[in-house]
């Protein structure tokens, strides 16, 4: 729908342009710096719309370039959130993995306190 809209848009701003540019057509004198010329008023008016429309687009393209890198800064995030989650699940596994190898190594000092033998010394 906004895609629609904006091309409606734009169709009418091209129309108004066109009226606009045929009532416009007598030539007018442009003093540039050392330059002098005659030039239709129509073509200084579209050169000056063009030249803003550049204008615009450069600003708008470091408005992209760093809302593209924010984007890449974000997604890194994201990336290193998830390395985050796995390494806190790796830990957590093997937090109950030692848990279950200390109560072994419990289990098997009691058993050889029984038998009469020293655990560490064979």
């Amino acid at each position: 729908m906004r895609k629609q809209s904006n091309i409606i848009i734009a169709f009418i701003l091209l129309l108004f342009i066109a009226i606009f540019t045929v009532g416009n057509t007598a030539p007018v004198k442009v003093n540039l710096l050392l330059f002098k010329f005659r030039i239709p008023l129509v073509l200084l008016m579209l050169l000056c719309l063009l030249i803003g429309a550049i204008v615009i687009y450069i600003n708008s393209l470091s408005s992209h370039v760093k809302m593209e890198k924010e984007l890449n800064q974000l997604r890194a995030v994201r990336k290193d959130s998830k390395q985050i989650e796995r390494l806190e699940a790796r830990n957590k596994q093997l937090l109950q993995e030692n848990a279950t190898l200390t109560s072994e190594v419990e289990r098997l000092k009691k058993n050889a306190i029984k038998q009469g033998t020293d655990p560490f010394n064979g």
